[in-house]
Formats: C-alpha cells, structure tokens, sequence
C-alpha cells in the first residue's frame, strides 16, 4: 500500500463501520478516503446513535486529514445532514443511479444542479467551512501550545480580579501544576500567598499596558522566565498573554560561573602575580588588586586604557611583537619589559600572554600573568658583572 501510494495512487476504504473495517487501520495503512457504509447514513436524520456515529467518523477524519464520502444518499434530508456536518462527498441515488463510467462526464452538470437544487446554499456551505478551518486551526494551535517545552498562559480582568482563562504547555506540569489547576482561577488560588502577591505586581503592570514585563518564577525545582505582552483591542488591554521558558540549566550555569568568578577574584587577589584580561585592541578590561601594589597606579586608571600605557618607550616594540606573533600562532608566549612605575622608577616584568580562542577560532582577549622580577634583574646583572649580590 505504501508503494501504491509513492506512485500517486489513492486509497479508501469502503464501507466504513461495518464488516472487517477498524479503527487501527486509519493509523497504520495511508489512507485518503473513508466511505461511511450506508446503514449509518439511512437513518441518520432520524436515529440519534447513527446520527452521532456519522458525526463522529467525519470529524475524526477531518482531524486525520482524510476526506469522507458517504454511502447511500438517497434523499434531500440526508443530503441536508450530511451537509450539515461537512461531508466531503456523497454518492446514492438522490445524485444518479450507477452508471456507465463514459456517461459521467456528460452528466456532470446535471448532478451538480441536484447539490445546488436539493442542498445548503453556497453561502451557507462556505459559512459552514470556514467555522470548521477555525476550529480546526484553533484545535492545532491549541496542540501545538500543549506540546511546546514552555508554558503557555492568557489572563483577563473579571469582576475586578485577575483569572487566567487559559494554561498549557509541557512546562505546566512540570512545576507540579495542570491547566485544570489554572484555568478559571487567580494567582491566589493557584500560588502560596507570599508568591502570590510578588507575581500579581507584574500581571497589574502588563494590564494597565506595559510591554514586554518580565519576571523569573521558581516552582518545584524549576527556575522559568515569563514575558507578560498585553493585547489591545481599540486601544484598551482586553487580555494579557505570558510566555514562559525553562531557564533551570541556564541559572545553574550562571550560579557556577559566579562561583568560579568568586575563587578566581579571591585567588587573584591574595597573589603577588599580576592577572590581567585584556582584548584584541590591548585595552586592559580586568587586572587584579596586586597590580595596584606592584605598578603604583590605582586599578580604575589601569582598567579602560591601553595595556600598552607606561611600557618604557625602548621596550615597547618588543610587546607590540609578542602581542602580534601570538595573533599569528594562537600560542602563548613569555616576554620581559619594563614599566614605569607611578613614583618614576623602572620596574622589570616579566609576563606570560595566553590567547583565548572563541568557538569560531578567532581570538576573543588576552590573559596575561605578569611578575616583577626587578630584584631578580638586579641579580642577574651582579652575577653577569662578576659582583655578589648584597
């Protein structure tokens, strides 16, 4: 069967309800077509078991996007029913009596005018159709927010409270809530008070029109952000819409991050090392408070200004090279400098820059680790003149 349909053929099943025809076959086979059996249609202006029967096979096929044809039309009253509740397509001796397949296209428009004789005026049909493409496109929106990651709420003003008129969305359930929970109640009936209370500011606030108010809610373990939108009809706020998004891994994240920032800040501070950050323009965007310490100048006049300021003019070229040969390379390199320091004098550094690389392989800043090795210079140059070193 799916190697017919590949080839463009359609498929129906005939008489549909009766004999060996199931419910599983719609879900398992690719079928276009159902043709209700006529013994459910015979009656089904007058019984109401058949004519629920009817009812229902059609919207069930609508809703599975196969179309349905029903057997039997014999008179005005069925075609009148069948109309009714938006059958595709009919067929029984109300149209013709079987006929030779070479006669039909002749015939055509002659069946055509017994629709339009016997049947719902087009005006009435077209309303008919159009309300169910809205109540189907609503019925899909309605599935599409209930299988969302997020949750989904509407809220309006009524006799003075605020009460939510709908709630879905996986997210629903997961902070320990259902949309019969919600629907038809307030925030207070739904959230301990306390919480209660915090959250209603924020609904006031997008009530009275206020775009885009925003708030995190903390439920069952779950951390979300809602975004409260108002809808304005005519210019007044007739219902607000809030969508909410699990933010649980990215508040994780961050509260890591803030931890690792702290031990970074606190390691930083109590080294004699200075730890710099600086981007791809050398402008210093973090140093740490040993650089007070070493260099003499307040940290807020390093912090902003190039990393470059105060490099003694001889020594500069020879940063200005570091700097560009690990642009080219991507690797860290180890360059002695000297410093001027805040009272005049000259301090020598020495400092270890590491690029950081971006997910796009481009370098995104600099750490730079730098030591003051000036008593290590004076060492170094007594030895190299054959001096001891007081």
């Amino acid at each position: 069967m799916q190697a017919l349909k590949k080839l463009g053929v359609k498929i129906s099943i005939d008489d549909f309800g009766t004999g060996y025809s199931s419910l599983s076959y719609l879900k398992e086979f690719p079928i276009d077509c159902l043709k209700i059996d006529q013994s459910f249609i015979r009656d089904c202006h007058l019984d109401q078991s058949n004519a629920t029967i009817v009812k229902t096979i059609i919207s069930m096929a609508h809703h599975l996007n196969i179309q349905v044809i029903a057997e039997g039309v014999e008179t005005k009253e069925h075609l009148d029913f069948l109309q009714q509740n938006l059958c595709d397509s009919v067929q029984g001796y109300l149209l013709s009596k079987p006929i030779p397949a070479e006669n039909i296209e002749v015939q055509f428009p002659d069946l055509q005018k017994i629709i339009r004789r016997y049947g719902l005026t087009s005006e009435i049909s077209h309303r008919l159709w159009l309300e169910r493409e809205l109540e189907m496109a609503k019925q899909e929106l309605q599935e599409t927010i209930r299988q969302q990651d997020g949750m989904t709420l509407k809220y309006k003003l009524k006799d003075g409270k605020l009460i939510h008129t709908m709630c879905d969305g996986e997210l629903v359930y997961r902070i320990g809530l259902s949309p019969e929970k919600v629907v038809g109640k307030k925030l207070a009936e739904i959230l301990l008070l306390e919480k209660a209370i915090k959250k209603e500011a924020f609904y006031q606030r997008a009530w009275q029109g206020e775009e885009n108010v925003s708030y995190e809610g903390h439920e069952n373990g779950i951390v979300y952000l809602a975004t409260l939108s108002p809808v304005f009809r005519m210019g007044k706020v007739v219902e607000v819409i809030a969508s909410c998004v699990d933010i649980t891994e990215r508040k994780r994240i961050e509260e890591a991050l803030r931890h690792i920032e702290i031990n970074y800040r606190l390691i930083a501070g109590n080294t004699s090392d200075i730890i710099t950050v600086v981007d791809k323009n050398g402008v210093v965007l973090y140093t740490s408070p040993s650089s007070e310490f070493v260099k003499g100048y307040p940290i807020d006049q390093l912090i902003g200004s190039s990393g470059f300021l105060f490099v003694y003019p001889v020594d500069l070229p020879l940063l200005e090279n570091a700097f560009s040969e690990i642009m080219l390379t991507k690797t860290s390199n180890l360059v002695r400098y000297r410093f001027i320091h805040k009272n005049k004098s000259l301090i020598n550094l020495e400092a270890k820059i590491t690029p950081v690389v971006g997910d796009n392989g481009d370098i995104e800043h600099f750490v730079v680790v730098i030591r003051d090795i000036t008593e290590q210079k004076k060492a170094e140059d007594h030895l190299r003149n054959g001096k001891d070193y007081p």
